[in-house]
């Protein structure tokens, strides 16, 4: 004990461990007694910090369950089963080291010794840092084209000695005003030889021409529409880690149960009435990787649903297209998916048979019905890293962004409050007056 070699003691000391009193029960000899205090002031001491093998590692940026996930197969490696079933541990360190992540605090505890602390903590250090963020601007444009043709020719006709078709006239005059269809029988049954009407009402060209052996109705019709559709939504997502851009249209049907009553009105049917949602709309998932040279790689995944033919008894059917790629672009540069072409054309009509297949003349038997709808989606993807500046901070250029939102909102309020109800008179403005700044 003292670095020197002594004769060993005669006869051996005897301990009795008391544990009410947490202490030591002696009998020996009184330099045995010596000896033992002895090694008794060095056992029993507080333990130096330094050497004491917990130790917590508070974090500031990463995750505690992320880093531990990275540190884990460092320390030990899990063998599994032929059922994925955990079949042996082993550890990869001479020493025992265990790393228990606790989110409640933002930190790590590890339990290792000391040389194992110390490169646990370098390694810490270096994984615990704070990422560049990437702000992602998304603009969705949705452009609509559709194309409708109909064409109807209704034809009656009756011999001079047979009742007179004439009051016939209002089941087959549907695009005629009343007062019209009206006059028109009037006139026939007044035994005039012809009456010749044409009517255009909200672009549906109604031609009418009549006697007393021919009613002939033409109705034709051609509509076209345009249509944009804008949306531009923004998000700021970490680097490495998954943003989500969803719009959502949701139709509902009609869903009906049956209940039979027991009892007195036994046999009696109760209906109950619900409605159930169905979702269709865009999805988009993006993960950027900021790589050198201010350079971004994107992971981006699309998936789009329309609804098909909705009915309101039956769910809607459902179109889907999915796109899944990686991109590599420069730093606020904007990158083009699209455009989604969804295309519904249809060509059909009516004919009377054989009659209408008659070159020219057929025409006069049969009706037609055309139409093309077109809709092209372009996805519009801006990427722009928002870097920390020297002491870590982002906040420089989130604050330029905001300020360039904010103050085109307040562009957008300052119209919403300057609006004219009645042309010379200063409008009124509504509280609050900024919605920033309401309380």
């Amino acid at each position: 004990m003292y670095g020197e070699e002594r004769e060993p003691l005669v006869g051996e000391p005897q301990v009795v461990v008391v544990e009410p009193t947490n202490s030591l029960l002696v009998n020996a000899t009184a330099e045995q007694h010596v000896q033992i205090a002895t090694i008794i002031s060095y056992v029993d001491s507080e333990t130096d910090v330094e050497e004491i093998p917990y130790k917590v590692y508070q974090l500031e940026n990463q995750s505690p369950e992320y880093l531990a996930t990275i540190l884990e197969p460092l320390v030990q490696e899990t063998v599994l089963d032929k059922e994925g079933k955990i079949q042996e541990v082993i550890k990869k360190q001479d020493e025992q080291v265990t790393i228990v992540p606790d989110p409640n605090t933002f930190s790590l505890i590890v339990y290792a010794s000391k040389k194992n602390q110390d490169w646990i903590a370098s390694l810490i250090e270096k994984l615990d840092q704070r990422r560049p963020q990437v702000l992602i601007d998304v603009t969705l444009v949705q452009v609509s084209k559709s194309d409708a043709f109909d064409y109807d020719l209704n034809l009656i006709q009756s011999f001079p000695d047979l009742v007179s078709t004439s009051g016939l006239t209002g089941a087959i005059l549907p695009g005629i005003e009343a007062g019209a269809s009206n006059l028109v029988s009037s006139l026939l049954e007044s035994g005039r030889n012809r009456f010749i009407d044409f009517q255009s009402n909200r672009g549906i060209g109604t031609g009418f021409y009549g006697d007393r052996h021919i009613n002939a109705l033409l109705t034709a019709m051609q509509q076209k529409d345009y249509g944009r559709i804008l949306a531009k939504p923004k998000i700021l997502v970490n680097d490495n880690e998954p943003g989500t851009i969803s719009t959502t249209d949701t139709t509902y049907v009609t869903k009906q149960t049956g209940t039979i009553i027991q009892g007195a009105t036994a046999g009696t049917v109760q209906t109950a009435v619900d409605y159930e949602g169905y979702p269709a709309g865009i999805t988009l998932n993006i993960t950027p990787h900021i790589s050198r040279g201010d350079w971004l790689r994107l992971d981006i995944g699309l998936t789009r649903s329309d609804f098909g033919t909705i009915t309101g008894e039956k769910p809607p059917d459902t179109t889907e297209s999915n796109i899944d790629t990686t991109v590599t672009v420069p730093d606020g540069s904007t990158i083009i998916l699209g455009g989604l072409l969804k295309l519904n054309q249809s060509k059909g009509g009516t004919k009377v048979p054989l009659l209408g297949d008659i070159p020219l003349i057929g025409g006069l038997f049969r009706s037609t019905s055309n139409s093309d709808l077109q809709r092209h989606l372009y996805v519009f993807v801006k990427a722009e890293i928002i870097r920390p500046d020297s002491e870590g901070f982002v906040g420089t250029d989130l604050t330029r962004i905001s300020d360039r939102n904010r103050k085109a909102f307040e562009e957008y309020e300052i119209e919403f409050q300057d609006y004219h109800d009645w042309p010379g008179i200063k409008p009124k403005a509504m509280k609050p007056f900024k919605v920033l700044e309401a309380q």
